[in-house]
């Protein structure tokens, strides 16, 4: 993955080249990732072992007031939660896998039906590629704020909650029963998600079992997701940035042929390109075409720009379409 830097003004975050925006449909979110990993989830969905993924997003606070939520996340904001001070983490938790995934929000977590409604409980049911997924999200911080997070205190925070989402997983009905669980750990700063990431090593292998933990480390404003009031939406608020390009791949994993799929409102210039994992363009399918508005596919049959069959792996799609731009990863299978 290609590995670059980006300074902050609160912090300096090393990541990869998925730092974009990643919008799944209309009324989604418009969610910021800095750096990290966006749009990995595929077979990981499926498979019993356990995953651990690391983002950095950026949080504005006008995305958060009832004004500015998405759909998903003003549904979320309405329904409320069964307790607690976690809703505008669930927003954010929701908003991350929409974005990253395509997620679709199923039901809340009063709306999710339990063989014991006193038992433990799931924040969110989510669907992503046709597959009913729980979400559970939880804050690894340390009082008061500002105060850096110890590798103990992470460790108290995820084992316990790991092993809260087995017992919710063991508690939901059949009615809502879901393939697997993503636990969403969000913390204020890079350190604090390192700290989240060596607790994980040191968490026994059964506790961990068929859980996808997501680390995530919040950028902007943030306070109110953790200490704060509610948050604010100022008037002088930048403008929002284009919005990103949804773009498609089925099937995927694929093995030889991937059919890409997006949508333009517009006329637009389209480059359309295969990247390695190490960055490298492998395949040019457009470049500077002009396509109509309307629906479009592009298919990939698994060679290079010299008509040389690539090998199995991972592949990135990049699709810019005058100021805007998207991203989708892909699976080569033998």
């Amino acid at each position: 993955m290609i590995a670059h830097l980006l300074s902050r003004a609160r912090r300096v975050v090393v990541g990869v080249a998925l730092s974009v925006v990643l919008l799944p449909s209309a009324g989604q979110a418009d969610l910021t990732i800095v750096s990290g990993d966006c749009g990995e989830l595929d077979t990981e969905l499926l498979d019993a072992s356990p995953h651990l993924f690391t983002t950095t997003v950026e949080v504005f606070e006008c995305d958060f007031v009832e004004a500015g939520m998405t759909e998903g996340g003003l549904e979320i904001f309405t329904d409320g939660n069964a307790g607690g001070s976690s809703i505008y983490s669930e927003i954010l938790a929701h908003d991350l896998a929409a974005a990253c995934d395509g997620a679709t929000l199923l039901k809340t977590e009063t709306e999710i039906l339990y063989d014991d409604p006193n038992g433990k409980k799931t924040d969110l049911l989510v669907e992503i590629d046709g597959t009913r997924i729980g979400v559970s999200v939880t804050r690894a911080i340390t009082f008061p704020p500002g105060t850096p997070l110890t590798l103990a205190r992470a460790e108290e925070v995820l084992f316990d909650k790991l092993d809260d989402v087995r017992a919710s997983s063991a508690n939901v009905s059949a009615t809502d029963a879901w393939q697997k669980q993503i636990l969403v750990v969000e913390v204020p700063v890079g350190s604090d998600r390192d700290q989240v990431v060596a607790a994980y090593g040191n968490a026994d292998p059964a506790r961990r079992a068929d859980t996808i933990v997501w680390a995530v480390d919040t950028d902007g404003s943030d306070e109110f997701l953790y200490f704060g009031d509610a948050p604010t939406c100022e008037s002088t608020a930048a403008p929002a940035a284009p919005a990103p390009l949804v773009v498609r791949a089925f099937p995927n994993p694929f093995n030889p042929t991937t059919t890409f799929a997006f949508e333009l409102e517009r006329p637009a210039s389209v480059s359309l390109r295969i990247l390695d994992a190490r960055g490298r363009v492998v395949r040019t399918l457009a470049a500077g075409r002009a396509l109509a508005a309307g629906d479009h596919r592009l298919r990939w049959r698994g060679r290079d720009d010299h008509g040389v069959a690539v090998g199995s792996g991972v592949y990135l799609l990049r699709l810019t379409a005058g100021d805007r731009s998207g991203w989708r990863r892909v699976v080569l299978v033998e």
